[in-house]
């Protein structure tokens, strides 16, 4: 760098350093004050690279100093920018494992614990999306410095990149302060909301936390550690915070087996449907089915769509997954059509279905090509996936009811619906959870709710159907109540196509 040829004759105090007589031209940095005035520096005191020359007693000399100053500010700069995040300031990964590598040694020598804190913000994308990338660059330096304010000058809060971060507590006494510490960040986050260009921004988090060395001493596999723990807390509904636990390890390891078959499931069509009746209580008629989906093979061992079906929400298949179910629930309704011609087939749309800008020209499309008609299809839609998006959800609905489809809202009682918004759902039918039809002999308070929401459906002329009717009792209660349907093992289980043809005609329900 050019500043840094200027060479100035310095007279240099000898010092421990220097006092040899030796030094025959020998290279130190030593901080000096130069004898020529530099005005660029506010300080006279600089670093200089010292070349002595000609030894003139034991206690002084003359030498050629070089100016190293701005160059040692230059390189510290660059170290700092090699261990900092360069959006935040705070520590990034490669300066976090360096410091957790020292915690590990230190916490096995001193026989103590700590512990590892990985946060990921929920739902950041959506900031980026609705707000731009500046706003959500300045939502992660904000949300770094609140959480700065969280824990001791002793710990490290580190951003590893993304909307993640870490907290690496050095030193706990029990593992109870690690998760006073995820309360307080989460506290944090969620009590107070953020204002940025005029925007209220309000952020949660979910954390995973692993604790050394109980859960382990090695870098690596702490790392994956609080990783599975962060993913067990999304999966427990995010916002709060997990351990990690072996238990949870092994339950999470069969997860990513399973996602993996699934994967390959798909390219080689091993699934398939069965049909479940849904009978009138009045006459004992068959007046749909519900097609539900089946995985016909993983290791010989039966694996329900309530095990498998959140695992492919998680891996993003169930676009690809929901299409196949659509395309062979409405190909058997085209050939039934002849056969029953009123026989509706129900089909669960997925909350990542419901929400997909094209569907209804997806699903004409699929009718269309398979020769099905709207008004033999009847469209499951769980509430829980309503209430994510109520007025998006609510069109949707509106123009497919238009399109001719019937619509039913799956589960309802468990999804926390408002009234004030049911009566403006367009659906012709409430199915109540098997949840409350289960206690529905013993406990009062489930024959209260499964009374109220055949009232509630009643008001609002729609039809209530009791899903996973099992016994006789449950029967003549619901009979009693005046529910229009039911659907259970108590009249049949799940049957393949041709098996429910023969259901029907031998027991001439339809």
């Amino acid at each position: 760098m050019p500043y840094c040829r200027n060479y100035f004759r310095m007279r240099i105090i000898a010092s421990n350093c220097c006092r040899s007589a030796a030094w025959g031209g020998a290279s130190y940095q030593h901080r000096i004050r130069p004898l020529v005035s530099r005005q660029r520096y506010e300080h006279q005191v600089a670093w200089y690279n010292i070349s002595q020359k000609v030894p003139i007693s034991d206690w002084a000399n003359w030498g050629i100093g070089l100016d190293m100053t701005e160059q040692l500010v230059a390189q510290k700069e660059l170290e700092h920018m090699a261990t900092h995040d360069e959006l935040t300031g705070l520590p990034n990964r490669a300066l976090l494992r360096d410091r957790l590598s020292y915690a590990l040694t230190a916490a096995q020598r001193n026989n103590r614990r700590g512990a590892l804190l990985l946060l990921d913000l929920d739902h950041f994308k959506m900031v980026n999306d609705s707000h731009g990338h500046p706003v959500g660059d300045q939502l992660l330096r904000e949300v770094s410095l609140r959480l700065g304010g969280c824990v001791k000058s002793t710990d490290t809060l580190a951003r590893l990149g993304g909307d993640e971060f870490v907290v690496l507590l050095e030193r706990i006494e029990r593992v109870e302060e690690a998760a006073l510490v995820a309360e307080r960040l989460l506290n944090a986050l969620v009590n107070k909301p953020f204002f940025l260009f005029g925007n209220e921004i309000r952020v949660r988090t979910s954390i995973g936390i692993t604790v050394f060395p109980d859960d382990d001493v090695r870098l690596d596999e702490l790392m994956k550690n609080v990783d599975l723990a962060l993913y067990a807390a999304k999966q427990d509904g995010r916002n709060r915070y997990h351990f990690y636990s072996r238990v949870m390890h092994n339950k999470l390891r069969w997860q990513h087996r399973v996602a993996e078959k699934l994967r390959s499931a798909l390219e080689v069509d091993s699934f398939s449907l069965q049909y479940q009746p849904q009978v009138r209580l009045q006459d004992r008629a068959v007046v749909g089915v519900e097609a539900l989906l089946r995985w016909n093979a993983f290791d010989e061992v039966p694996l329900s769509p309530a095990e498998f079906i959140p695992i492919a929400e998680n891996m993003g298949l169930m676009p690809s997954l929901g299409k196949w179910v659509v395309k062979s629930a409405c190909r058997q309704a085209a050939l039934w059509q002849t056969r029953f011609p009123n026989l509706p087939v129900a089909i669960n749309l997925s909350s990542v279905q419901l929400y997909q800008p094209n569907l209804v020209e997806c699903l004409l499309e699929v009718m269309q090509e398979q020769g099905a008609n709207p008004e033999n299809i009847e469209l499951e839609i769980t509430e829980s996936a309503v209430m994510r998006n109520m007025d998006s959800a609510i069109a949707t609905m509106r123009r497919l009811r238009e399109k001719g489809f019937n619509i039913s809202l799956d589960d309802f009682g468990t999804g926390y619906s408002s009234l004030s918004y049911l009566k403006r759902f367009p659906v012709g039918k409430l199915k109540i959870d098997q949840s409350f039809v289960q206690g529905l002999e013993t406990d009062p308070v489930d024959a209260a709710i499964v009374r109220a929401v055949i009232n509630l459906g009643h008001s609002l002329d729609m039809k209530v159907l009791a899903e996973g009717v099992e016994t006789q009792g449950q029967l003549q209660r619901l009979g009693d109540e005046g529910c229009d349907y039911i659907q259970g093992f108590y009249y049949s289980r799940p049957l393949e196509a041709e098996s429910l043809e023969a259901y029907m005609q031998r027991n001439g329900l339809h």
